[in-house]
């Protein structure tokens, strides 16, 4: 990793260091170069920021055959360029570039076209039109820094046991709720403190009960009392249907011994 790269990883991590406890973040005020551009929550695919969502924008690698005849008409083909390392400094499909390489206009242009790669895309357009690589760095700084400003990930647990909800006609008498692996929150940091919980479980349900069925909602208020999230509360284990020669002994219990 070259000394420019870890000088601008360090910037970056100190910049989430001092933003990430932050409030009032201004999304509009970020300022991103881009044309359009999405900062989405990787865990529960919730979209924190936008710009230009809706409108119809070219389409990812067919791109490539534009930049292709645009360095087929700009330059000459056999022209060698001297790989530095913001041309390559790009994520994706590769051609196998790397900084110090001695390439020509040609070759860039098969690897764009041959193996769609990034790299040589970005090289041509380094060469014919300046550096993108800062602009790029600095639109993902903006956006990341906006995300770990203004969000906070909530894990959410239960704040006291959750209860079992009686069965009708199991093989036992009730089921255990359980709180889904899908608990974690993402809120606007003003409305991630001082949340409560309140538990919604019908008062009983009908055997056969599945594994992993739904049961009920574990449902979570902001400090105000605004609805924030609804969690599925879900079924602990499979209860089976009582069969008829067990519903009779069942009911033989209950004539002769009350239990």
């Amino acid at each position: 990793m070259g000394l420019r790269c870890v000088k601008k990883v360090i910037a970056l991590l100190s910049s989430f260091a001092m933003l990430v406890c932050a409030f009032g973040v201004d999304a509009s005020a970020l300022g991103v170069s881009a044309r359009s551009a999405v900062l989405m929550c990787a865990n529960n695919g919730e979209v924190l920021y936008s710009k230009n969502s809706g409108e119809r924008m070219p389409m990812a690698s067919t791109t490539k055959i534009m930049t292709s005849l645009l360095a087929i008409e700009a330059a000459v083909p056999d022209m060698e360029i001297k790989v530095t390392h913001d041309m390559v400094a790009v994520e994706g499909t590769s051609m196998g570039l790397r900084e110090g390489d001695s390439v020509s206009m040609r070759e860039l242009v098969y690897g764009m076209l041959l193996q769609s790669g990034n790299d040589a895309a970005n090289t041509v357009a380094v060469v014919l039109g300046g550096s993108t690589s800062d602009k790029r760095f600095s639109d993902a700084k903006a956006l990341l820094n906006y995300g770990f400003a203004a969000y906070s990930l909530v894990t959410v647990t239960p704040e006291s046991p959750l209860p079992a909800v009686p069965v009708t006609l199991g093989t036992q008498k009730t089921v255990q709720s359980v709180l889904t692996s899908e608990n974690a929150l993402l809120l606007e940091k003003s409305r991630a403190n001082g949340l409560t919980q309140a538990v919604s479980l019908p008062e009983s349900i009908d055997a056969p009960v599945e594994e992993g069925e739904p049961l009920g909602t574990l449902d979570i208020f902001d400090a105000n009392g605004t609805p924030v999230a609804s969690l599925p509360l879900l079924a602990g284990e499979s209860i089976p249907h009582l069969t008829w020669s067990e519903l009779f002994c069942r009911l033989l219990k209950l004539a002769y011994c009350g239990a």
